[in-house]
Parts: structure tokens; sequence; C-alpha cells
């Protein structure tokens, strides 16, 4: 094969549809596709003649070792959600600073310094900037605010973490027409996805996002059908990104690419390299259609409407907020307990917590909105059925039980150990 592409600028969107199928296809079909299509328009940077750029490593193991890794989803951002990931990291890291002579304060087992795989070796440097700006600004806070700040960018939230709330955007909206100059981002990492389904777009707000919103982001592989990582971000005008964040020394030039024929994404993006991303976005796009995407949000938010109803039915739990989508946050308010204070119901909500997460064989999170300790019911995965609910609504009711009956006891003793 050659080393470089052979294709001009353009070809493969002449060679694909205009639009994703709507109706699932073959994977036989897909993948003959991939060589036909993809293959002619990929540089080959583990062929014996490339000497552009830099060597890309590219070994057995590696590529099992990222089979392996792509076969669970393990997002890995604490060391609950799957703790081999962290401390394996921990330790590889101590390992490789070891075998370069790295001094051992740079080591994790220190609880001090410590090293942290990140994507490139851009993100690092931009990870010690802000780290170096946010030690700085500790002892220069003072002269900043007295020689004034000038807000720049307003995010709004489609759909957060703790509650799924939705930020009201036609509000923010009118406060963006008078300032002109203050960018609007649209944060909908995870309700986002939602918006491939017309009859959640009202709710989700598409008519503000499309109104007012300089750039707007969701997350693929929270509920999207779509391996980790998969955050899709855009943006009203690409000039915008590019002038900011656009690096071409003479080694990166390309006819093309100064011609502006081509998008080259490292002007997109605070990386220089970049995963192949998209691949898996194409495969999985094609095998499931639009179709399927909407199948999959639609039955999660059905589901979600079941397990909201055990809740609403039951004399054991109450919402602390509306569910939303397929994301229902509850906690335990016996009606029998209606006396109690929210610090009371917080204590015991935590007692109850601390059952669930001790069990091995069901799995939701924890959060707080305005002081009131609760727990989140968040629906997402594909395989999940009916039966997974009503399973899960029988596991908070016993777990609720105890909670409370142990609960009961320890007030008892309290009371008892007050007797004068």
């Amino acid at each position: 094969m050659p080393v470089t592409s052979q294709v001009e600028p353009g070809y493969l969107r002449k060679l694909l549809p205009a639009s994703a199928p709507t109706v699932g296809e073959d994977f036989q079909l897909i993948a003959d596709d991939y060589l036909k299509y993809i293959l002619p328009g990929l540089t080959h940077w583990q062929h014996p003649s490339f000497f552009a750029y830099y060597p890309v490593s590219c070994t057995f193991e590696s590529i099992l070792g990222e089979i392996y890794a792509s076969s669970m989803s393990s997002p890995g951002f604490n060391w609950s959600v799957s703790p081999a990931c962290t401390e394996l990291e921990a330790v590889i890291m101590d390992w490789s600073a070891q075998i370069l002579g790295l001094d051992k304060s740079f080591y994790n087992t220190t609880e001090v310094g410590g090293g942290v795989i990140q994507a490139t070796a851009c993100d690092a440097a931009l990870v010690a900037t802000v780290a170096a700006r946010s030690r700085y600004i500790q002892v220069a806070l003072k002269e900043d605010v007295d020689a004034g700040l000038h807000p720049f960018i307003l995010i709004a939230t489609l759909g957060t973490t703790s509650s799924g709330a939705v930020d009201r955007l036609d509000e923010i909206g009118d406060v963006v027409k008078s300032h002109p100059f203050l960018w609007l981002h649209v944060d909908a990492a995870w309700a986002g996805v939602a918006l491939v389904c017309p009859e959640y777009r009202e709710a989700c707000q598409l008519p503000a996002i499309n109104s007012y919103a300089d750039s707007f982001c969701t997350n693929f592989h929270k509920w999207g059908l779509i391996q980790f990582d998969a955050s899709c971000f855009w943006v009203r005008q690409r000039k915008h990104l590019t002038d900011a964040l656009d690096v071409t020394p003479e080694f990166l030039r390309s006819k093309c690419g100064d011609a502006s024929t081509v998008i080259d994404y490292r002007n997109w993006n605070i990386s220089l390299s970049r995963r192949f991303r998209s691949l898996k976005f194409w495969f999985v796009l094609r095998a499931r259609g639009m179709e399927g995407f909407q199948k999959h949000i639609t039955n999660c938010i059905k589901l979600n409407a079941r397990f909201a109803q055990g809740i609403r039915e039951s004399d054991q739990f109450s919402f602390v907020a509306k569910p939303f989508l397929a994301l229902t946050v509850f906690r335990l308010a016996p009606q029998s307990l209606s006396h109690l204070t929210t610090s009371e119901l917080n204590g015991l909500n935590r007692a109850f917590y601390a059952r669930l997460a001790a069990r091995s064989d069901i799995a939701m999170t924890q959060t707080e909105l305005n002081g009131v300790f609760c727990v989140r019911m968040s629906i997402g995965a594909e395989r999940t059925v009916e039966g997974d609910i009503d399973k899960a609504l029988v596991v908070i009711a016993e777990e609720g039980r105890v909670a409370l009956q142990e609960w009961e006891d320890m007030q008892t003793q309290v009371g008892l150990y007050c007797v004068p």
C-alpha cells in the first residue's frame, strides 16, 4: 500500500449518503464499506517508509489492551466506578517514573506528588498551565478584582448531573442579546442525545438552543450508544475557534491546509493529536440507524416512567425533583416520619444509601439538592428491561425498610441513654 493516502479533498462525502440511515444495516455491509471507502483515505503511520511527523507506536499487545479496555465501559472519573482502573494507573505511573529515573517526589506512593495519564502532551501542558494559574491567582486575586473583570462566557445546562435540571434558555437568551460579546455555551452532556426524538425537543429547549447558543455539546458516550470517549461539540462560527487555537508551524503545513480547502481539526481543540473517534460513530450510526437511537432513548424514558410510578405509589419514598427523561431523584421519606427535620431525614437517607452502595447487584448514586441528601436513578443501559426496574423497586423497598428499622432502633437507644 502507498504510505500516504492518494484521495482528493472531499472524496468521502461524495461516496457516502447525505444522512444517516433510518433503518439499521447489516454489519457485513458496513465492514465491506470500511475496506472500500475508509481504508483508501488513511495514511499508514506504521509503514516502513513513513518518516514524517513522529513515530506512532502500534504493537499487538497495545491493540489487545485497547480492545479489552473498550469491551467494558469505564469512564474512570473516580475510584468507585471501577477500582482497578484507578489503581492500575497509579501503579503504572510509578513504574514509568522509575524506569525514566524521575525523582521519588513524582511517585503516587508519596501521596503528595503523583502521575496521571492525559490524552495528549497538549492536554498535559494545558493542565499544568491551569494549575500554575490557579496557584498564582490565590495571591494575585485582589489586584484582579480592583482592576475590574469582564464577563465573556455564560454556560447554560440542559440536564444537570444531579437532578436533570434545565436552565431557562429563553431568559438567558434575553441576557445574551443585551450583551453581544457574551458567548453562550449550552452543556447538554447527558440530555442532549434525547434531541434525536422530535417529541422531546420542546422540553429540551431546542428552539432556544438554535436561536441563542454560540456552541453546544452533548456526550454520545453517556446515552448515545457510542463507547467512551465520544463528546460532540458544535460551534456556530468556526472562525472563533480557529482564530484562538490555530497552531501551524512549518512542519504542520500542507498544500490543502494552506489553501483552506480542508478542515484541520487540530485547530478546533486543545490537543494537537487526536484519536480516530469518528469511526465508532460511523459504525454505530450505520448499524442502528436513526430509528435505533430513537428506540433506545424512548425505551429508557418509558422505563424511568415505570420506576417513577413505583416511587409515586410508595408510602416509603418521595421525589426530590421532578423526574426528567430517564432520571429520577428520590429519597426515603416514610409518611410516618413527616415530622422529621431535613437534617434528620438526611441522616436516615445517608444510612439508606450506604446500604444500597454496599450491594453488588445494583448501582445508584447519591447527590444533594438544596441541602437535601437524595438518591439518583439514571437509566441508560441498552440491556435494561422492565424486570430490572421492578427488581430495583424491590431492592430499594427492602433496604429502605432495614435502614428505617436500624435508624429507629438507634433513636430508641439514644433515648434510653438520655433517661435521667
